[in-house]
């Protein structure tokens, strides 16, 4: 069964540091640019302009008890080979990465399927799916229930600013992190990011390859990410109750 993330630590560094450009950092160095790349990266020299960024992630700190949310979806489809085609929904979409079961035409359910990526129409409607395994299915009620269960977590990264312009570049961070400017870059670039708040910098010199010592600054950024797992739910449509009555039933 997969079990997907809506929001991951590579998408996160990528929204991060591509606010962090937007901050029009300055380079001690006429012509050049301020890179922000990111850390715990072997094998790979360090950056060659006289200023940069390093992005470290730090801590995950969980703000809060799971929420979940439970959806029913079923649609009307029908499966060649490797290519599953909804022709219409019945309720809620067609999720992408989660089991499919489907009616059998002589009662019960055939083996699950899993759907691997939508290959055309709208986002999760009515179109095509790549499915896993192979088999083939004439056109049927199908059904796909999701768990989404949320965690809210406080993360946080620590930017090494590095560069004789390192104080004044930090200074530009602590500043615009606290600022309704981060908060509407985030929501530019896509990203369900909220920053909360930036630590005091603190200046820690960094011996280089060849120890010699660099100026550098350091400051962590924490903010706000909701990131949700989704799992398989199952639903019923009938309940075929049997009534017993307490009367015929022994008791020890």
């Amino acid at each position: 069964m997969a079990v997907p993330i809506s929001i991951t630590e590579a998408q996160i560094f990528a929204a991060l540091g591509a606010v962090i450009e937007q901050y029009s950092l300055t380079s001690s160095t006429a012509g050049q640019t301020v890179p922000v790349v990111l850390g715990q990266t072997n094998r790979v020299p360090q950056v060659r302009q006289s200023d940069f960024c390093v992005m470290w992630p730090i801590s995950r700190i969980r703000l809060a008890q799971n929420i979940v949310d439970l959806f029913d979806n079923s649609f009307t489809g029908s499966v060649t080979s490797n290519v599953l085609t909804v022709s219409g929904l019945i309720e809620g979409d067609v999720p992408v990465g989660q089991p499919v079961y489907a009616t059998s035409t002589k009662g019960g359910i055939v083996p699950t399927f899993l759907t691997i990526q939508q290959l055309t129409g709208p986002a999760q409607g009515i179109g095509t799916y790549s499915t896993t395994p192979s088999q083939d299915l004439t056109s049927r009620v199908m059904y796909s229930g999701v768990a989404d269960h949320m965690q809210k977590i406080e993360f946080t990264a620590q930017v090494d600013v590095h560069g004789p312009a390192s104080a004044d570049n930090c200074t530009r961070i602590s500043t615009l992190w606290r600022d309704q400017f981060t908060v509407d870059a985030f929501r530019d670039f896509g990203i369900e990011v909220s920053p909360l708040y930036a630590q005091d910098p603190k200046q820690m010199p960094f011996v280089n390859e060849q120890m010699q010592t660099e100026n550098r600054w350091v400051v962590d950024l924490a903010m706000q990410i909701n990131p949700v797992v989704s799992t398989t739910a199952q639903f019923a449509d009938e309940l075929d109750a049997t009534v017993t009555s307490v009367e015929t039933v022994a008791t020890p």
